[in-house]
């Protein structure tokens, strides 16, 4: 079960909250479609398979991360103004603009405030990331900077004022902007303290999200002209070698005879399709043979150095810019091997014979055999045709699965909703819950059959092949099968659902708490830094480590995910047998929780927090014999 965490018209500098209508509506006959600023009886541009959506499309959204999902390339942001919580994902085209350079999801720290250039989803919301670009990047990028003319420390402000570069010519109106023991200043690669800033630094920052109660604060300051060049040469080259350890994205915009021809996917920016440009002429002459690899629309490959297939590079053409995600060159590629995934709107991994062309680092790849099932291909995603009903992930042209009395449901065919526990009726087998975001009331009636819950046996220590089982269950409890008395109201809730013979969503098959799911998973999260004066604790997500082949020792894959837990003077944290405070967190702590439910701008808190190994193992246990006295007792 993957933790894939599934609007406003702002200015550059995020200050704008609102969307401002105009007196009389305005037209630009340049858009066929809706935009921000014009338009606004027309339709929004809709995503298109292998097209590339053209610049002022999207709708804008100011607001910091909250989460991020390396792997899906998928997240929450918190939308300034209102604290509207919005699940994103970046399609294959989407780019991330981080220190005025090509980044990763994984590169941008969380609480940092990004303005989301948004295209509408299936179900006409805005949660498809075009691309995302930080306040550094879009003063950077606007060739301007700001000079430093007041400090006053005490007050925690800075008073600066915004110039065009490279006159320096200064904007008539100075700014404030906000600093706190934690704002991190940054000259060169060296951190230093706010106390070393003077008047007339030359300075670029990033920021916190804006509310009405909560004003945004400097997260980092990069002090000079030099640093801000050097901050950018290191993140470009951070990125360019991320991307040549994966190989160079792009979608297959149609096949010819023997031929595929692919559109790269990058960053639209002048500089970085210069870039791009200039490493295809250094690394990619044509004529010359180069590797093919299938990924799927994550990006995620299988095994490059096995199912790759050399392909001779036939062609380069430019291609128009004013899109989103494209890097400006299409290459005509002859495969040896006409795979099953080179297919029109397929995306592949190009890789010239001058790089290490190696597998994907440890769990990111699209594994059959991963310990974790998070970090595996998603059947029903990557294979719908082997589905005869419609999935979360697919098939929406086919009806969902009916329940079948007496019969366990098949995998992939329930529809997963997250809520928060109301109320159960234990003799009726009946409940309540509260639908996330949405605040929906569901009421659910348990099934007799259950469901299946596969888990994977194998040790940490085995290097063989992956093992899995499955048991029944209706309800999952601290990683136990339980009862619906096990359920604790104002606890948050994955729920398996079937409709009932009205079509709604009523008919439970499981109900899964989060430490139940977490550790079939075989995952966990581990506390990076503890804001608990503010109620919140930035934790990454965590894999198992993996038995090194032929070696001594473990492999630990890198994180899969960073996102913010609430926690607040209720929370309950568990070490061992006892129950601590708050203050008994650590960071490296490698956490179990279970969680309230999360609202259209409240993220879900921390209801209880279980600590390490032994902890983990202790809870689990103390449950098994809970639940098998109950059923003793029922027995009788």
């Amino acid at each position: 079960m993957s933790f894939r965490v599934r609007i406003l018209l702002l200015c550059s500098s995020f200050v704008t909250p609102v969307l401002t209508v105009a007196a009389e509506p305005k037209v630009d006959a340049r858009y066929p479609f809706r935009t921000d600023f014009a338009n606004a009886e027309q339709p929004w541009y809709q995503l298109k398979p292998v097209e590339f959506p053209p610049y002022h499309s999207d709708h804008r959204v100011g607001g910091e991360l909250v989460a991020a999902d390396f792997l899906h390339r998928s997240g929450v942001l918190r939308t300034n103004g209102t604290g509207e919580l919005v699940h994103f994902t970046l399609p294959p085209f989407g780019t991330v603009h981080y220190l005025n350079a090509p980044a990763d999801l994984r590169d941008i720290p969380l609480g940092t405030g990004l303005l989301f250039f948004l295209h509408q989803d299936a179900n006409g919301t805005f949660t498809k990331a075009a691309t995302m670009q930080d306040d550094f990047t879009m003063t950077a990028n606007h060739h301007a900077q700001y000079r430093l003319d007041g400090i006053h420390l005490s007050e925690g402000k800075l008073v600066v004022t915004r110039q065009k570069l490279p006159a320096k010519e200064a904007e008539p109106q100075s700014k404030e902007w906000r600093v706190n023991a934690e704002t991190r200043v940054w000259k060169g690669e060296k951190q230093v303290p706010l106390s070393e800033l003077a008047v007339g630094d030359e300075l670029l920052a990033n920021f916190t999200w804006n509310a009405p109660q909560q004003p945004r604060q400097c997260t980092d300051i990069w002090v000079g002209t030099d640093t801000h060049e050097a901050t950018t040469k290191r993140q470009r080259e951070k990125h360019a070698a991320f991307t040549k350890m994966r190989g160079l994205p792009a979608w297959i915009s149609r096949v010819e005879g023997k031929q595929i021809v692919v559109d790269l996917l990058a960053s639209d920016e002048p500089a970085d399709r210069q870039d791009l440009s200039a490493l295809i002429t250094a690394e990619f002459p044509v004529g010359k043979p180069l590797k093919v690899a299938v990924a799927n629309d994550e990006l995620r490959s299988y095994w490059p150095p096995v199912d790759g297939k050399r392909a001779d590079l036939i062609k380069i053409e430019n291609t128009p810019g004013g899109v989103y995600g494209s890097g400006g060159l299409r290459l005509t590629l002859e495969p040896v091997l006409l795979l099953e995934g080179f297919r029109k709107g397929r995306t592949v991994r190009l890789f010239t014979e001058k790089w290490p062309i190696a597998e994907m680092p440890l769990g990111e790849g699209l594994q059959v055999e991963m310990t974790s099932s998070e970090v595996n291909e998603l059947e029903p995603k990557e294979y719908p045709a082997q589905f005869p009903y419609r999935t979360d992930y697919g098939n929406t042209e086919l009806p969902w699965y009916k329940l079948v009395d007496g019969e366990i449901p098949p995998r992939w065919s329930e529809h997963r909703v997250y809520g928060e526990l109301i109320q159960v009726d234990t003799a009726l087998k009946k409940g309540q819950f509260r639908a996330d975001r949405t605040g929906a009331v569901v009421d659910f009636t348990l099934t007799n059959a259950g469901a299946l819950v596969y888990v994977n046996t194998n040790k940490p220590d085995n290097t063989g092949p992956v093992r899995w089982d499955s048991m029944q269950a209706s309800v999952m409890c601290l990683n136990v099968p339980s009862t619906l008395e096990d359920l604790s109201p104002g606890t948050r809730y994955c729920f398996h659902l079937y409709q009932d013979e009205k079509g709604e969503f009523t008919q439970a098959s499981l109900i899964s708490d989060e430490f139940s799911a977490m550790s079939v998973n075989k995952v966990k999260w581990r506390v990076e830094a503890l804001r608990t004066a503010e109620g919140r604790m930035e934790v990454s997500r965590r894999l198992p480590p993996r038995k090194q082949m032929r070696l001594s020792g473990y492999d630990q894959p890198p994180d899969t995910g960073h996102a913010v837990l609430g926690v607040d003077g209720t929370t309950r944290v568990w070490k061992g047998g006892q129950q601590v405070g708050l203050a008994g967190l650590a960071v490296g702590d490698e956490l179990l929780v279970n969680l309230s439910g999360e609202t259209a701008t409240t993220l879900s808190r921390c209801l209880d927090i279980w600590v390490g190994e032994e902890t983990h193992a202790q809870v689990s246990e103390t449950q098994r014999k809970k639940a098998e006295a109950r059923l003793k007792t029922q027995a009788k």
